[in-house]
């Protein structure tokens, strides 16, 4: 689920985690990746952060 929204979010511009958990609750889109869960900012960006690597070779 937090690839799905890290990848959702990064194609329509969003890069913030708080962002990223706000438009799960507001948003459709962001709603359905995230089967109407909103995780907590923190997980996201630790997500984020511990796989950070891995996550670089999607973006070149």
């Amino acid at each position: 689920m937090m690839l799905k929204l890290l990848l959702w979010g990064y194609s329509c511009g969003v890069t913030s985690a708080r962002e990223m958990e706000r438009r799960c609750a507001t948003d459709v889109a962001f709603g359905f990746l995230s089967a109407n869960q909103a995780p907590d900012y923190r997980s996201i960006s630790r997500f984020r952060r511990r796989h950070l690597c891995a996550l670089e070779d999607l973006f070149i």
